[in-house]
């Protein structure tokens, strides 16, 4: 997974923001999720991946103490749109949301 330039938030600010949104909108009732920076994703700002289910494959787990679901974000678009703090930042918000 790519590390995100400095002008993209760290991995625990987004961990705090995804915290902040499940008490806000789910009054904290959703389980933890993992949250990590892609230099291969390119054709949307995140995306949500599960290997929970009848199709997951054994041995696809991803770390424990998250469970098996997690939040991939693009850090090469991100990083183009934080030209425009504000319309990166409701992207991310929106991905995490």
């Amino acid at each position: 997974m790519a590390r995100p330039s400095p002008a993209l938030p760290s991995v625990e600010q987004l961990q705090a923001l995804w915290r902040e949104l499940n008490g806000r909108y789910f009054r904290g009732a959703l389980s933890s999720i993992e949250i990590v920076w892609s230099s291969r994703l390119t054709s949307s700002a995140g995306m949500f991946v599960s290997r929970v289910g009848p199709r997951a494959r054994v041995g696809d787990g991803a770390d424990s103490s998250y469970g098996r679901r997690l939040i991939r974000l693009s850090s090469p678009l991100l990083q183009r749109l934080s030209e425009d703090a504000e319309r990166a930042e409701r992207e991310i918000i929106g991905t995490l949301a």
